[in-house]
């Protein structure tokens, strides 16, 4: 007798546990292949990460010693300034006294006259006021009053100066 060669619900369960395990294995071995690219991608992602961190880095430093450099120009240039202006202030002091030596001070009887000239202007713009020249009176009056102004400031000047 020979055995019937029809396939039982026990063939069919083992032939599907088979193809069970053949899609496993076939879904395992494409999960990791995946994991492997992505594991590649990203320590390329890194390694180019790295590499920019680095490149930051070294431009920070560069960064950073320009500035130190520029720090110390400044300074340099601050104190070369103020070198600067204090020479020209000195220059500034001698030039100065030299025009002084060479000015020749109002004597009194100089001021006096000024003061005389202004009180006579006052007197002249009186008088055009009198006549009916309201223009020529305002000018005159501004020109006493200003020789009024330049006579104190003269007498000021004078008292200052010898009382140094």
């Amino acid at each position: 007798m020979t055995a019937p060669t029809t396939l039982t619900a026990i063939h069919y369960l083992g032939a599907a546990i088979l193809v069970l395990i053949a899609l496993l294995a076939v879904a395992c071995w494409w999960a990791y292949e995946a994991f492997e690219r992505g594991s590649s991608m990203g320590r390329a992602e890194l390694s180019k990460l790295r590499a920019g961190m680095n490149s930051a880095n070294r431009n920070n430093n560069d960064l950073r010693r320009e500035t130190v450099g520029l720090k110390n120009q400044l300074e340099r240039t601050k104190s070369d300034y103020a070198q600067a202006l204090e020479q020209q202030q000195l220059n500034h002091e001698q030039e100065l006294q030299a025009l002084r030596a060479n000015l020749t001070p109002l004597s009194e009887r100089d001021i006096s006259t000024i003061g005389k000239m202004a009180e006579k202007l006052n007197l002249a713009a009186n008088a055009l006021h009198a006549t009916g020249s309201f223009k020529e009176s305002r000018e005159a009056k501004n020109l006493a009053s200003s020789g009024f102004r330049i006579v104190d400031d003269l007498n000021r000047a004078r008292a200052l100066q010898e009382a140094a």
